[in-house]
């Protein structure tokens, strides 16, 4: 079954045109109880093939345990985007709806290795020196979480210290519960700090560094 109409496919051709060199799509399923693993394998799958710059790599999480482990995946589906390298891109859970375009949007700009931020953010992100896990938990009907997973991603671009994961709640209720998740966007950072809606660039980066120090 084609998750992507005509139209739609038509569309991410055209966004997948602003690639500027390859990118992989390493998706992890498991054959467990998850019932969006056969869901997010056949539509990255069906994006991979819209692409001749974009290359989808199926992995089990159980079978291929040291591969998972070595991007840092504990749970699936989860979706690892690999440009010119590893910036620590990651979806966990089925990346549709309004998270879909976040994705492509990601595609094009891991593949390039640069993003565009601010000058203000680039001078705190030259300030950082802490490793720095951004978890940013979402659902597929908000229209305003890709803003906040973009904003993320794109700091995850930039700098080498941080990795940035964007988290269906609806998929992984249990974590979400853990943290607390009452409404998306919220923000997890290094496991403590927490965000709530969507905040801008400039201040979220501000604003770990102020609580790392």
């Amino acid at each position: 079954m084609a998750f992507l109409d005509k139209g739609e496919r038509e569309q991410v051709q055209e966004i997948l045109k602003g690639l500027q060199g390859p990118v992989s799509l390493l998706v992890f399923t498991h054959q467990g109880e998850c019932k969006a693993c056969n869901e997010t394998r056949e539509l990255l799958e069906e994006v991979a093939q819209l692409s001749d710059q974009v290359s989808f790599e199926p992995y089990d999480l159980d079978q291929d345990g040291e591969k998972a482990e070595a991007l840092g995946i504990d749970k699936a589906p989860a979706v690892a985007i690999i440009g010119q390298r590893d910036f620590g891109l990651r979806f966990y859970g089925l990346p549709t709806g309004y998270e879909f375009g976040a994705l492509l949007e990601d595609l094009v700009d891991a593949s390039k290795g640069e993003v565009d931020l601010g000058k203000k953010t680039r001078e705190y992100l030259a300030d950082l020196a802490t490793p720095v896990h951004i978890q940013v938990f979402t659902t597929p009907v908000c229209p305003v979480c890709p803003n906040m997973v973009r904003t993320a991603h794109k700091l995850a671009i930039a700098s080498d210290l941080i990795r940035a994961d964007a988290i269906d709640s609806m998929d992984f209720i249990e974590e979400a519960e853990r943290y607390g998740i009452q409404t998306v966007p919220r923000t997890i950072v290094n496991e403590t700090l927490q965000f709530e809606g969507v905040i801008p660039e400039g201040k979220l980066i501000y604003d770990i560094i102020q609580a790392l120090q």
